[in-house]
């Protein structure tokens, strides 16, 4: 059985930057908590317990419909069909595009 860890973070889904407690159990995100040691809580910030962002936390890091690796266009706009590619061919994609925006337009300010 394998023990599950408890990391002191920075949540970074809005400006305030409230510190949690971040349990990972094998790499993977089991829950997060309001670092209770934080000197802010109570007195500058509310209570993150009740952050909508912070318990959502595990539900958007794990949803069945996140991305998480490049997609292609594979047809007309309408058509919604994508294909799957290495995030070289994306990233090669994308500089050359925008090495075309850049010499039809100029670099800018």
């Amino acid at each position: 059985m394998s023990k599950v860890q408890v990391k002191k973070a920075l949540c970074r889904w809005c400006h305030n930057r409230c510190r949690v407690d971040v349990h990972v159990e094998d790499g993977k995100l089991k829950k997060m908590g309001e670092d209770r040691s934080d000197p802010r809580v109570d007195r500058i910030f509310p209570a993150t317990k009740g952050c909508l962002r912070l318990n959502a936390a595990k539900q958007w890091f794990y949803h069945q419909d996140r991305l998480n690796y490049p997609l292609k266009r594979a047809g007309a706009n309408s058509e919604g069909k994508w294909q799957q590619i290495t995030w070289q061919q994306a990233l090669d994609e994308i500089a050359a595009r925008l090495g075309e925006i850049r010499e039809k337009f100029g670099a800018g300010d």
